[in-house]
């Protein structure tokens, strides 16, 4: 058996139905005008400026260099700046190795720098830079370096401040920073250079294999007496020579004592 039903029953019930569609796109309507004002307002006023810009990492520059250098400026638009031009543009600078520019909802933007490694001083004509890792030399630094480093003399062309910068950077800090002076002395088949050590000792080695052979020294000091010093030849194997038998005067100074590397 089928039930009839009236069509004026339902009437009432359809209309509710397409009040509450209407009420849904009128309110949808509504929200997005309202995002859309609130989107030019924010875009139109001083809510989406750059307020900020935070410089991490400076050390061998001073933070308002890398700011000056982004072209970030207070008043742009925090969401109208290209990250990674910012980036390209901070790359040219001599000072840095890598670097990440990143912007926050509350109008900060981040610089964050990775500095090149200093690792000399290098004196040219009296005077003194610093040289970082890829043998760029800096005409000044404003603050002082987190760890003691070396003068390194007579090195004439970029490619022997590589080379020296490369083995420099292979050394463990505690032998590193025993190192006071390094003296470049080419000959015709392999560049040679003399250290001067903290402790008093000269270190002679191929440039070659600095970081290699000076891994050794602190074991052959201490074979050593407590007041001996003297010159570490390192260029094959290792041979010891004290300073009063090379500048003593006795009739042994041509004499040399091997010592023994573990």
């Amino acid at each position: 058996m089928s039930t009839v039903v009236d069509i004026q029953d339902k009437i009432p019930e359809l209309v509710k139905k397409k009040r509450r569609r209407l009420n849904r796109r009128f309110y949808t309507f509504v929200v997005i005008i309202l995002l859309l004002l609130l989107t030019l307002i924010y875009f139109q006023t001083g809510l989406s400026d750059v307020k900020e810009v935070d410089v991490y990492g400076a050390s061998l520059a001073e933070p308002i260099e890398y700011v000056e250098e982004s072209g970030i400026r207070m008043g742009d638009s925090i969401w109208g700046l290209e990250l990674k031009e910012i980036e390209r543009q901070l790359m040219k600078m001599p000072t840095v190795k890598a670097v990440e520019v990143s912007r926050s909802w509350n109008r900060i933007v981040s610089l964050k720098i990775q500095e090149k490694i200093p690792v000399a001083y290098i004196e040219t004509e009296g005077l003194f830079q610093l040289m970082l890792e890829d043998g760029t030399e800096l005409p000044y630094v404003h603050n002082q370096m987190t760890r003691k480093i070396p003068i390194i003399s007579q090195f004439e062309t970029l490619e022997q401040k590589q080379q020296i910068a490369a083995q420099l950077l292979q050394i463990e800090d505690a032998v590193f920073e025993l190192i006071s002076e390094i003296i470049i002395t080419p000959t015709d088949y392999e560049l040679k250079v003399r250290l001067y050590m903290d402790d008093g000792n000269e270190v002679h080695t191929l440039m070659s294999n600095l970081a290699e052979r000076l891994t050794y020294y602190p074991q052959l000091v201490t074979q050593l007496g407590p007041e001996e010093k003297g010159v570490f030849d390192l260029e094959v194997g290792a041979y010891f020579t004290s300073y009063d038998k090379l500048y003593g005067g006795s009739e042994n100074n041509e004499q040399q004592e091997e010592v023994e590397e573990e």
